[in-house]
């Protein structure tokens, strides 16, 4: 998904209502796209592990998009998962993310690969 750049260091320094704004801009797609992959995540049970992979224009830090994962997966909230609690989300890995000159200014993409956790509950 391509959104404004919603960063942790970033959602620090700007009002609450400015933070509102860019939350709902990374969740409100996340349960039309979750519906078309549902089919797919019912082959594999909960917990599951989310992969974090994210393009930007320059230089980030690896948990610098972690702002517009958290959204992400809270708009596949009652989609998905009934919750992001550890029972459903076990784990989440955040990669370096990659620079990609070809996004527009003013623009990160940010994708979310589900899979099984890979650990015993």
């Amino acid at each position: 998904m391509m959104g404004p750049p919603f960063t942790l260091n970033g959602e620090r320094k700007i009002h609450h209502h400015e933070r509102a704004k860019l939350v709902k801009a990374w969740r409100d797609d996340m349960p039309m796209l979750g519906r078309q992959h549902r089919v797919a995540l019912r082959r594999i049970d909960p917990p599951y592990g989310i992969e974090v992979h994210a393009w930007c224009r320059g230089k980030a830090d690896r948990g610098a998009y972690f702002p517009a994962a958290k959204a992400m997966i809270d708009g596949l909230i009652g989609v998905l998962w009934e919750d992001d609690s550890p029972e459903w989300i076990a784990w989440e890995r955040h990669w370096s993310p990659a620079v990609d000159y070809k996004l527009p200014v003013g623009v990160v993409r940010v994708q979310l690969t589900i899979v099984t956790s890979l650990v015993d509950v």
